[in-house]
């Protein structure tokens, strides 16, 4: 039996570039930066790869975090809440892997390429607008991307 998914978003070639994309990042940042064990960051390799797979589940795009968190959690996945919280600069407490995952997904653009902070900024804001949620969110997002580096540390270059 073929069930409707019509109303969903969906998971374009676009979003699955983007996400493989976010993959690849994830896991050079966990090997590189974050000095993980090689399984934990092919773990996040994983994080990355499904991180944006609720799209198929959702009508609205700002519903895909906590959707894919919420399956992931069911499915066991010890990341789930990295993907249930991405996007979000409201967390209070942020994990290693909620960092990695927010920096991977913001220096990627929706085509998979490889971005800036400031350049994934300008293509959200040239996409939704400039007083949009989106762009308003993103915004935070990168400051508060910043600030965790900062907590932590971490330099990274061309961000």
């Amino acid at each position: 039996m073929k069930e409707d998914l019509s109303q969903f978003i969906g998971l374009s070639d676009s979003r699955l570039f983007h996400m493989r994309s976010v993959a690849y990042k994830s896991y050079k940042l966990a090997r590189n930066v974050f000095s993980m064990e090689e399984n934990k960051a092919r773990s996040l390799f994983a994080m990355g790869l499904i991180h944006d797979f609720a799209y198929a589940f959702v009508e609205n795009q700002t519903e895909h975090e906590h959707e894919g968190g919420r399956i992931l959690r069911l499915s066991g996945f010890d990341w789930a809440d990295a993907v249930f919280d991405h996007s979000n600069p409201d967390i209070e407490s942020w994990t290693d892997e909620l960092l990695i995952l927010n920096l991977a997904d913001m220096t990627t653009g929706p085509n998979g390429e490889s971005l800036t902070m400031d350049e994934r900024l300008v293509d959200i804001k040239n996409r939704y607008g400039p007083e949009s949620t989106q762009s308003i969110k993103a915004n935070r997002l990168a400051n508060r991307i910043h600030t965790e580096l900062n907590n932590r540390n971490l330099k990274i270059p061309n961000l």
